[in-house]
């Protein structure tokens, strides 16, 4: 009786799932059989109406689907699975309900491979698959995936039988998504089965497809697109070697289509068949391959169909060299010799660049074919430099030097028996030689560059070589008076100190400081003009890429900085002594990453000492003779200078030396105020308050665990010197190190407290002390706390937008202030990379918690000047938030927004119009809406005066407008060309080239695409 009550409840259709759940139930927990249920079913399951067979089939293919899979036993199990079978046969109306329950029971429940033959064998036999509806279809394929997934082995005793029937349910398909499905499963079934009988008759179902043009619904986002159908169908063309006679012929003869797009499908297709075909497959029709290649690369119709001809040369010979004959390589690389290397004797035809190209691809695909390769083209280009005399064939003939060298070297590290370069370095090298001791100074670039191949590499050259190539760098360093030859060289002798270090010391580091030793002194005679000191420091820290160099390295800076220290000072003496820390810091950062080989090298002299000597600097005592060292290490940019070298030093450092450094400058900075050293007192001298400089680069680089516990201690005192401060510089790094305090606190209870005193230093400042310091100070603890998240960067934004209404300058300087609290760029050491704690997506939560305040607070402002506030910091906000946030959140501001072109200050037009612009790429209908607001509103900006940047986006974003819909435009069109003339003229050359190219989108406007 309860199975009959659930059964009439179903088929009454009311209340079906509950039904079906309530089924489930009683047969998990026993309280029903599923014998007694099928019996209870039995009157419907043999009516004579069709449709009440189809309704009591669905409820057991829906039981079926909502038991689990290890519900039925074997017996049971195959019962479900006969009568399934046996449904087939019945009307079609009951056939889609059967099809229902074979892929529940297929998905869910264990089958025995007898009973996947049985499935498929029913299905091929009983199922016209093509007169069923798309859905059906769907899960008739799916059925087949199932099965071969879990029961290959059984269907394989089908043998060809299987190979038929799923080439009967396929034939014919039409929808993209079924055809995706089956398109999946071939390659498995011609992997896997024997297809011998019905090779053609498989193939015909798929290639008839070949190549694919679809276009997917445009309001579908989860619609397949035409790139999956093609990767699919280009799977199953190249599934099997038994497809290449005729896959390929295919291939051929789509590429003498018309259509770019049959010819891009067919290129790529081939790169993918020919690794699964073979030589031996390939071999009969290499003649047609070429001709189809070398048309499509030499028409040049299309630069993506190029490159795909490109790749799959290399493919080609690649397979071709696997083969146990060479027959087929060579005939293939004499066929592309013979039509590229010519070219290069016939330079007015211009093809020698293209011909390079071919003849590099040709080189990668393979040892043996760039041997080859090499061996024909390389005396072809010698020959042909030694003929010509004209400088710019020359410099192209180097540049296909360049790239066939480029391609080769890398074979000479894998393998010592294939050497393709071998036999040519010596001809080669002598033009690189010839070429650089030119008079042209392009040829010199060109041989320079030819050289960087050889360099990249240690396995190419032999010791001698590597000698006489430093030789001439090195001359060409010293002499060579064209700045950009001597740019390339540089980066040769970048190369020559990686790849060969014992030669960079031999002969590349005495030059250089001999050269170093010859400018600090009169001796000069010899060195060219263009040798100057910061010409010297600036290579020696591109020498700085090899370990073993770096010892020798070190005591040059070092040995340069203690003779700068020893000179009489001057004001140059400040240019010299930045010049060395900035190389210092370029050739140290490569190094960043290798903590013990470097720091074991560089901490006493270069870390300890410049700690000691910006501390020595900051506790001299005042008078009117100071030395140089205090001179130069309390300058400005010095001392900035040298702070960020040690901090990106120590940043790399173990945590235990991290923690003991922190230790000692916490000690300096907090001694007894009887040594006379107190750079936290508001009496400190300029000099003294300096010191927090450096404690400022280097903290926010420490990981919270390895600052020690003292370091807090600097909390009140580095807030008191942020707002008591006149020295600009000092009271900026009296705040960061306090936000970077603030940052990394991770007791709940200490930060707290440091918010609390924070927040009263600040409210003091703001009454009675300097407005500006204290604003300055709020945004940077404000940044602090949004960088990880913390509740409390609510309140202190709140603090901040409060401030918008007052009269003083603490107004503008709030607004201002939201430039920094989302800005990584604007931040200095306060970010991520510089060792801050960031959370996940704190700039989006951010935003959409202030935006509503900043909103609000627009609309119930009275005043012109305090709505420019709000609006200057909806744009700092606008300018930072990822574009995803900004696509969703900017529709309603958009009016707000556009308010914000009326105004005066470049800073925020730059913000808004950045908006507009990726509103006009993300959202280009809410744009539509406003078409007629913005259009005189940017026209008015593109002969904005005060800054250039300003008039640029401007002209972009009137350029963009040209993507929306011809009658929101049409009626503007007239005026804004006519308008536009005045940008043509305007006095900077980025702005005239914004303005042609906008002018050009508007005059096109209607017409149609190229």
């Amino acid at each position: 009786m309860a199975e009959r009550l659930q059964i009439d409840n179903y088929l009454q259709g009311d209340n079906s799932t509950n039904a079906i759940t309530s089924l489930s139930k009683c047969l998990v927990d026993k309280s029903m059989t599923f014998q007694g249920v099928i019996t209870a079913l039995a009157p419907e399951l043999i009516h004579t109406d069709a449709e009440m067979r189809a309704r009591g089939t669905r409820l057991i293919a829906d039981l079926i689907r909502a038991l689990p899979g290890t519900y039925l036993n074997e017996a049971e199990l195959n019962h479900v699975c006969t009568f399934f079978c046996d449904r087939l046969k019945d009307q079609h109306v009951v056939v889609p309900h059967v099809i229902f329950g074979l892929l529940s029971l297929v998905r869910i429940h264990p089958l025995k491979d007898a009973q996947a033959v049985q499935i498929v064998e029913a299905i091929g036999k009983e199922v016209h698959v093509q007169a069923l509806i798309r859905v059906d279809r769907s899960a008739v394929y799916n059925i087949i995936h199932g099965l071969l997934s879990n029961h290959i082995q059984g269907l394989q005793t089908m043998g060809p039988d299987f190979v038929f029937s799923f080439i009967q349910m396929m034939d014919g398909e039409q929808d993209p998504r079924n055809l995706l499905l089956a398109f999946n499963l071939v390659p498995t079934i011609a992997q896997s089965f024997p297809i011998d009988r019905f090779i053609e008759d498989l193939f015909d179902v798929t290639s008839c497809y070949f190549p694919i043009s679809f276009t997917p619904q445009p309001d579908d986002p989860s619609a397949i697109t035409q790139e999956q159908l093609c990767d699919a169908l280009r799977k199953c063309l190249c599934a099997t070697p038994a497809f290449a006679s005729l896959t390929v012929p295919l291939i051929l003869e789509k590429l003498t289509a018309n259509v770019a797009s049959a010819k891009l499908d067919s290129v790529l297709t081939l790169s993918e068949a020919a690794p699964v075909f073979g030589a031996k497959e390939l071999a009969q029709y290499i003649e047609g391959i070429w001709l189809g290649l070398k048309t499509e690369i030499f028409r040049a119709s299309s630069e993506n169909l190029v490159n795909a001809c490109l790749k799959c040369i290399p493919v080609l010979l690649g397979v071709f060299s696997e083969d146990s004959s060479d027959e087929h390589l060579k005939d293939m690389t004499d066929r592309i010799i013979k039509e590229c290397c010519h070219h290069y004797k016939q330079p007015q035809l211009g093809l020698s660049s293209i011909s390079t190209q071919i003849l590099s691809a040709a080189c990668s695909g393979s040892a043996a074919a760039c041997s080859i390769v090499l061996d024909a083209s390389v005396p072809v280009i010698t020959a042909q430099y030694a003929e010509h005399t004209t400088s710019s064939l020359q410099c192209s003939l180097l540049d296909s030097l360049k790239s066939l060298v480029q391609v080769a070297v890398p074979y000479h590290s894998k393998s010592p028996a294939e050497l393709p370069l071998a036999t040519h370095i010596d001809s080669i090298l002598s033009i690189i030689f010839t070429s650089i001791n030119d008079g042209d100074a392009a040829l010199r670039v060109f041989g320079c560059k030819c050289m960087q191949p050889f360099m990249s590499s240690a396995t190419v050259l032999s010791t001698g070589q590597v000698s006489l190539c430093v030789e001439h760098i090195m001359r060409t360093l010293q002499n060579d008076e064209a700045a950009e030859v001597r740019t390339q060289a540089r980066q040769l002798v970048t190369g020559a100190c990686t790849h060969f270090p014992d030669t960079a010391l031999q002969c590349i580091v005495p030059s250089v400081s001999e050269w170093l030793q010859l400018r600090r002194t009169s001796c000069d005679a010899g060195l060219k003009a263009h040798i100057t000191e910061d010409y010297v420091l600036d290579l020696t820290g591109h020498l700085a890429c090899s370990a073993c160099l770096l010892p020798v390295l070190v005591e040059l800076w070092i040995g340069h900085l203690e003779h700068l220290l020893r000179e009489q000072w001057s004001d140059v003496l400040v240019d010299r002594c930045h010049s060395l820390l900035a190389t210092l810091q370029t050739g140290l950062s490569g190094f960043s990453g290798e903590t013990s080989a470097m720091l074991e090298i560089v901490w006493q002299p270069i870390v300890l000492h410049l700690i000691e000597c910006i501390t020595t600097a900051a506790k001299f005592t005042e008078g009117d003779d100071l030395p140089v060292q205090v001179l130069l290490f309390t300058n400005l940019a010095v001392l900035q200078s040298a702070s960020k070298l040690v901090a990106t030093l120590i940043r790399s450092a173990e945590s235990r030396v991290q923690t003991d450094v922190i230790t000692r400058l916490v000690a300096t900075a907090t001694e007894s105020t009887s040594s006379g050293f107190a750079p936290f007192e508001a009496s400190a001298s300029p000099r003294q308050s300096q010191y927090v400089v450096l404690l400022a680069a280097v903290v926010p680089g420490i990981p919270g665990s390895a600052l020690p516990d003292g370091v807090h201690t600097l909390m009140v005192p580095s807030l008191n010197m942020a707002v008591s401060l006149l020295h600009d510089e000092s009271a900026t790094s009296a705040c960061l190190l306090s936000a970077a305090l603030l940052n990394k606190l991770t007791d709940e209870s200490a930060l707290s407290t440091a918010l609390h005193n924070a927040s009263t230093v600040i409210s003091n400042a703001l009454e009675h002390g300097n407005v500006n310091a204290a604003v300055s100070l709020l945004a940077w603890v404000t940044r602090a706390m949004v960088l990880r998240s913390h509740s409390s960067s609510m309140e202190l934004s709140a603090k901040l937008i409060s401030l918008f209404t007052r009269n003083g300058p603490e107004a503008s300087a709030a607004a201002a202030a939201f430039s920094l609290l989302l800005n990584d760029d604007a931040s200095r050491n306060l970010t991520q990379a510089g060792g801050a704690m960031v959370m996940f997506l704190h700039k989006q939560k951010f935003f959409i918690q202030v935006r509503p305040q900043l909103v609000e607070g627009f609309k119930e402002a009275g005043d012109g000047s305090v709505k420019d506030h709000f609006l200057t910091a909806l744009s700092h906000l606008l300018f930072c938030v990822p574009e995803q946030v900004l696509l969703s959140e900017i529709p309603p501001l958009l009016p707000l927004v556009i308010q914000c072109l009326s105004s005066s200050s470049a800073q925020l037009l730059t913000s808004s119009l950045n908006a507009i612009m990726a509103l006009m790429n993300g959202a280009p209908d809410v744009m539509g809406q406003y078409v007629s607001d913005i259009i005189p509103l940017l026209l008015k900006l593109s002969r904005f005066q005060g800054n250039m940047k300003v008039r640029q986006s401007s002209l972009r974003c009137l350029g963009s407008l040209t993507a929306l819909p011809h009658h929101l435009l049409y009626p503007h069109k007239n005026r804004l060309t006519q308008d536009l003339v005045a940008s043509l003229d305007d006095h900077k050359r980025l702005v005239r080239r914004d303005a042609v190219e906008c002018r050009n989108r508007w005059i096109m406007l209607g017409s149609a695409p190229p």
